[in-house]
């Protein structure tokens, strides 16, 4: 019985793959069709330990940041809902909210500041702590509670996302060196593995533009909100500030008399020798060296 045309045509690509060699384009024909796990959002097992843990971790970043663009919105509606808004209500209408708010406890003489704890290894550990310069009771108190849950989320994500781009960074160059060496790698596994592998891995490459773009959209989303809602709060800015430290002693009395008691304590400064003075004047020292004995002081500054 004679093959029909498909079979032929079959027939010839793999005569052609057997020629031409595994890592031919022509072998395209067996690439698995469709799209890929990753392009999916799924995990990939390649069945090699280095890359899979390489598809875990872009898998891992994957679910996490899904959570994560959720966040800058859910914590605009719980800020709005806290000052009495619609869910809907843009961030320039809470901001106003919270600083009438804030105003209201000025005028009950209690001022408050936001301090950020940022935790860039662990940024669940990220906190946002509220301070009052007296202690807050009623209503003032519950919403600054909600302030201070809100903008701590808003900082751990925010700080989540630096983390993570820091991640993708580093999955981006793994991704060429897992490519150069996919054909080696996977030699033994036959044609059809290695295109799956280097589809997956394409698509990656894909994925992580895609993510470090998102993760960047995230963070700034969070950073202006977290700003805003610090801005219109904040009614005690110099709380928690250290004081500057003095200027040195010479610059706060340049021009101490000297101690009249003797010694080396405060003895005045040398008075240069006066130009063609006679050689009972003795030359003046060197700057660095110190004069052996301090000379009497000037009657300029005797009362």
């Amino acid at each position: 019985m004679p093959l029909n045309r498909p079979t032929r045509m079959l027939g010839a690509a793999l005569a052609l793959c057997a020629l031409a060699g595994a890592g031919s384009p022509a072998c395209s024909v067996f690439e698995s069709k469709g799209p890929s796990s990753v392009a999916q959002g799924k995990y990939y097992a390649a069945g090699n330990a280095q890359y899979d843990q390489f598809f875990i971790t872009l898998f891992d970043l994957q679910v996490a940041l899904a959570d994560a663009t959720k966040v800058p919105e859910r914590e605009r509606a719980a800020l709005a809902q806290a000052v009495g808004l619609s869910a809907q209500s843009p961030s320039n209408a809470i901001a106003e909210h919270l600083k009438d708010e804030a105003q209201k406890l000025v005028r009950a003489g209690v001022r408050v500041r936001l301090e950020q704890s940022p935790v860039p290894d662990d940024p669940q550990k990220s906190a946002v702590s509220v301070h009052s310069t007296s202690p807050l009771q009623g209503p003032g108190k519950d919403l600054l509670g909600k302030v201070e849950a809100s903008t701590t989320n808003l900082l751990r994500v925010l700080t989540q996302m630096v983390k993570n781009q820091e991640t993708l960074r580093k999955l981006e160059v793994n991704v060429l060196s897992l490519e150069a060496n996919l054909d080696s790698t996977f030699q033994s596994k036959g044609l059809f593995k290695r295109d799956e592998v280097r589809k997956n891995l394409t698509d990656a490459e894909r994925v992580i533009t895609l993510m470090k773009a998102r993760c960047e959209d995230v963070r700034n989303e969070s950073s202006r909100l977290l700003a805003s809602v610090e801005q219109s709060v904040t009614t005690d800015e110099s709380a928690g500030r250290a004081p500057p430290p003095p200027p040195p002693e010479e610059e706060i009395h340049p021009k101490a008399p000297p101690h009249r008691g003797g010694g080396n304590s405060g003895a005045a400064r040398p008075k240069a020798p006066k130009a063609g003075g006679g050689g009972d004047d003795a030359p003046a020292p060197p700057p660095a060296a110190p004069p052996a004995k301090a000379p009497p002081a000037s009657k300029d500054f005797e009362s």
